[in-house]
């Protein structure tokens, strides 16, 4: 029995107790999110010596790119000239990498801001146009990964009718830092804002509220989006080790031959 007297600690009232309580759940979303930075700007054991967690984090997430990059060559979304020209350009301190800016509050449109493109050609500029400019674009989004597009307007069309959004609403300024960077803080960012928000839910808490602030600071969207590309690519492969005739079948015959 908790409520019995012997339990009872001198001059501690349960209004001191509540008072106590409350503020330690109104700071913990910013006291969680000081610990996050925390942990980015510490350091891990690796061998030979020690690195910084975030650069630690980029040099993982180049990996993982990496392996996209071929897997995507195999499964027949590249070409293996293209893939290895991305290689080529993350090599170096080329300006040939853009992020794409959107103003549209739309969730799936903001997936839009852990993207990338890759000027092919290298055309030396500030911003990609949505003209015609020719040369090869390959455009990379957590969703679809990499894809060619022959033109800039070839590549703006198709992403703006795939996140409707209107012509003039979404533009590609260079890139300021390497692409891994950027794909790191974009990620890195979104774990701040998330863990904000879940530490904000106290009041509706449920038997899961746990499990996915683990969730966040695991960064398990990152990982999630990694093994979900992993899983299409996989499947793409096996679509190319298909016989001519199912190929050219329509999708029902070719989910029939799945089920098979």
């Amino acid at each position: 029995d908790t409520q019995s007297d012997k339990f009872k600690v001198q001059g501690l009232g349960i209004i001191a107790v509540e008072d106590a309580m409350t503020k330690v759940l109104q700071s913990l979303g910013t006291d969680l999110r000081s610990a996050l930075d925390e942990h980015w700007k510490g350091h891990t054991a690796v061998p030979g010596g020690v690195l910084n967690n975030r650069t630690a984090l980029q040099e993982e997430t180049a990996k993982v790119l990496m392996a996209e990059l071929s897997l995507g060559v195999i499964a027949g979304a590249l070409k293996e000239t293209d893939a290895a020209r991305v290689v080529e350009l993350m090599k170096t301190d080329t300006p040939a990498f853009f992020r794409m800016k959107t103003g549209s509050a739309d969730p799936a449109a903001k997936s839009l801001s852990a993207s990338f493109i890759v000027d092919r050609s290298f055309h030396s500029v500030a911003e990609i146009k949505p003209d015609n400019t020719l040369g090869g674009w390959i455009l990379y989004t957590p969703d679809n990964g990499f894809e060619y597009f022959s033109s800039s307007a070839q590549m703006h069309q198709a992403i703006c009718t795939r996140f409707s959004l209107p012509s003039n609403e979404v533009t590609y300024p260079v890139l300021s830092k390497s692409v891994v960077a950027h794909y790191v803080d974009v990620h890195l960012q979104e774990q701040r804002t998330a863990i904000i928000a879940q530490a904000g839910t106290q009041a509706e808490r449920r038997q899961d509220w746990l499990v996915n602030l683990e969730k966040i600071q695991q960064l398990a969207a990152l990982g999630d989006t990694a093994q979900q590309r992993y899983e299409l690519l996989k499947a793409a492969i096996k679509r190319n080790e298909w016989p001519e005739w199912l190929k050219k079948a329509g999708g029902d015959v070719q989910r029939r031959y799945l089920e098979l």
